[in-house]
């Protein structure tokens, strides 16, 4: 498995478990998480929506990811 693939397939499994962690860790400061996480989605967004990229193919995995993330943080401290 390449790089890539490996990076594709942890976020997948990993960034629901990373929205649960981060949402029963991070009780104090939780509406600072929540402006992070719709901040960048948002960035996220609007940048392919401009149709920006990097150049390298894992920059661009690792940015779905970390949208990827911020959505299931978002999903989980909508849903608990």
């Amino acid at each position: 498995m390449d790089i890539g693939m490996g990076i594709l397939w942890g976020g997948l499994i990993g960034a629901p478990v990373a929205g649960f962690l981060l949402n029963s860790l991070w009780q104090g400061e939780r509406r600072t998480a929540i402006i992070a996480a719709v901040s960048v989605l948002t960035l996220i967004g609007l940048a392919f929506a401009a149709g920006l990229r990097f150049t390298s193919p894992l920059l661009n995995l690792a940015t779905l990811v970390i949208g990827y993330s911020a959505y299931a943080f978002l999903t989980v401290d909508g849903w608990v």
